[in-house]
């Protein structure tokens, strides 16, 4: 990969079924490899067959890639201009007042 300082860039999370992935992509919408990290979680099984995940965990894995991928980054990437966010399916999650989750996803 070419070191030289990127002026813009993206930076995108995808948050799936057994990870979380975020990537910094140039404005073609290439993908720069050394600035991509890949975080496995978990999914809870219920006796009923349901499944379901921790949002405090998964929020505390967006924000550790997060930081990962700028972290590795830093110095060759000047801005991040824009924010992709993707999960899985159509998902929701009950908040409190404080913007605290209040059910599982």
């Amino acid at each position: 990969m070419n070191r030289s300082v990127i002026k813009e860039s993206l930076i995108v999370v995808d948050i799936g079924t057994s990870s979380v992935k975020t990537s910094i992509f140039d404005l073609e919408g290439n993908i720069l490899p050394n600035f991509s990290i890949s975080i496995p979680h978990t999914i809870i099984s219920k006796n009923d067959g349901t499944s379901q995940q921790d949002p405090e965990m998964l929020r505390s894995i967006v924000e550790e890639s997060i930081d990962i991928v700028l972290e590795k980054s830093e110095g060759y990437i000047e801005n991040i201009v824009g924010v992709g966010l993707d999960s899985m399916a159509s998902t929701l999650v009950g908040i409190n007042k404080y913007g605290k989750p209040i059910t599982p996803i």
